[in-house]
Order: structure tokens, then sequence, then C-alpha cells
């Protein structure tokens, strides 16, 4: 047996002598949080906010820090690109997947 295995055992053993488990009473091991990563393309432009790390559904809020662009002001972000989903710097991203929020710019007049 493998030292981990053999230490597992013995707690275990332990844990049944002790009465703290019944006989049959399975051990589930932990579920690790599922995690995705929401990065954040500038669009030509520059300081893109740092990416985040989304909780499987946990409501993540997005950065507040929007990139610059001369000729431009920046309006909103768009998930990936060619789509009409938008989200506002410090709203609020449900989905559970990894995305990239694209930089959407109004033009200076």
């Amino acid at each position: 047996m493998k030292t981990t295995t053999k230490r597992l055992f013995a707690v275990l053993l332990a844990a049944m002598i002790a009465g703290a488990m019944a006989p049959g009473m399975v051990i589930a091991q932990a579920a690790q949080a599922v995690t995705y990563t929401i990065t954040y393309n500038a669009n030509g432009g520059i300081d893109a906010p740092d990416p985040q790390t989304k909780t499987q559904d946990v409501p993540l809020t997005l950065s507040t820090e929007t990139p610059t662009r001369e000729g431009y002001t920046f309006d909103r972000w768009a998930f990936q690109f060619l789509t009409t989903q938008y989200y506002q710097p410090g709203g609020t991203f449900t989905l559970n997947v990894n995305a990239t929020l694209v930089a959407q710019y109004l033009t200076w007049t």
C-alpha cells in the first residue's frame, strides 16, 4: 500500500473503533469548486482589466476598470465577438463558461 493509502486506512479504522463511523459508511471526497476564467480584451485599446475567476453558480462582479483607446470613449463589454450580450463595468456575470469580454467603444465626434 502507498503511504497515503495506509494513513487513510488507519484514520478510517480508528474512527470505526471509536464509534464515529457506522460499518458500511462511505467517506466522500470533498468536491472541488468548478471555476471559469473571465478575460478582458481591450480591442485595440490599452489597460484592460486583469482576468477574473468565476466560481460555478456564483455570480461574479466584473471589474470596474476600463481600457482606453485614443480617439474613442469606452462604452461597454461585449461577450466574445459578434454578439448582442453586453456588460457594464461592475456588472454581474452569471454564465458558467470561460469567456472573453471585448471592449466596445464610441467614436469621438
